[in-house]
């Protein structure tokens, strides 16, 4: 993950107009304005960087968000 935030991570954020990144170990909290931005184009934009790794994604509910087992 340090290698992605190091070399990729932030092109993507800048293309897609991310308003906000938190990452811990291998959990990522990405705040974004519907408008500016498709987090489905964001999601496949990660997914494309290593075969390997498989991003997923889990969207807030009633204006809440499990992040770290914590609702936000």
């Amino acid at each position: 993950m340090q290698f992605l935030e190091n070399n990729v991570k932030y092109n993507i954020l800048k293309v897609h107009n991310i308003k906000g990144y938190l990452r811990y170990v291998d959990d990522m909290l990405i705040v974004y304005d519907t408008i500016q931005s498709n987090i489905h184009e964001v999601l496949d934009d990660f997914n494309q960087i290593a075969p390997k790794l498989k991003f997923t994604l889990e969207e807030e509910m009633d204006r809440r968000l499990n992040f770290l087992d914590i609702t936000i």
